[in-house]
């Protein structure tokens, strides 16, 4: 990024010249050193990147929890055995997780348990909660996300935080053993892991426009 504001300044007959350092992007000497300082600055940056990701692995590996949003009907709780935290099953939502997946296998589309859980009454995810105001209205990709949440069958999503570019019907990478085998942890799941397949395959089948609410259709 450095040396590309320094382009686009060459471009426009001006020079980026530090008072406090010897950075002068004008002489050809300032120039080197700043392109020294640039491509340490890019290895400093990938290293930190690196240990991220093996911090990240490692606790990943250790069955704790990485951090990000807490799927519905589950909360995070001290490791009772070391550091860190993990997950374990919410009682004040857990009921309502399990009813909305059997609803779904029964045939009932994704608007439809939307509507029975804002009718209900149903317990908001923890972070909507808060930031609803008193509301207690479900909608439609909230619904979608928890029925598609590899934590149902006991997986850990290995990237739980994902950009919003990535569509919520593609599959999320799950944590797996040395034979490539999904981790499952029996305390936290709702349903088995061909249940969860089942059940994406179920709501993919249903993901058409007719499917979705009328202002969301084209």
């Amino acid at each position: 990024d450095f040396l590309h504001a320094d382009e686009a300044l060459q471009k426009r007959g001006a020079g980026l010249v530090a008072v406090e350092d010897p950075i002068d992007m004008t002489s050809p000497q300032g120039r080197a050193f700043a392109v020294m300082l640039a491509v340490f600055g890019e290895m400093e940056a990938e290293a930190i990147r690196a240990r991220v990701r093996a911090a990240r692995a490692q606790i990943l590996k250790d069955g704790r929890w990485p951090g990000g949003g807490i799927p519905y009907g589950y909360r995070s709780v001290p490791k009772p055995d070391g550091p860190g935290r993990v997950l374990e099953k919410d009682d004040e939502r857990i009921g309502w997780l399990s009813e909305a997946v059997a609803k779904a296998f029964r045939g009932d589309t994704v608007n439809a348990i939307t509507t029975w859980l804002t009718d209900s009454g149903a317990p908001l995810p923890a972070r909507r909660a808060k930031r609803a105001s008193g509301s207690t209205s479900w909608n439609r990709q909230t619904v979608d996300g928890l029925l598609r949440n590899p934590v149902l069958a006991g997986m850990t999503p290995r990237n739980p935080g994902r950009p919003k570019s990535v569509k919520r019907a593609d599959p999320v990478a799950v944590l797996t053993d040395e034979a490539g085998r999904a981790v499952v942890n029996e305390a936290l799941a709702v349903i088995s892991t061909e249940e969860f397949a089942a059940l994406q395959a179920l709501l993919d089948a249903r993901n058409v426009p007719q499917a979705r609410k009328r202002s969301e259709r084209q």
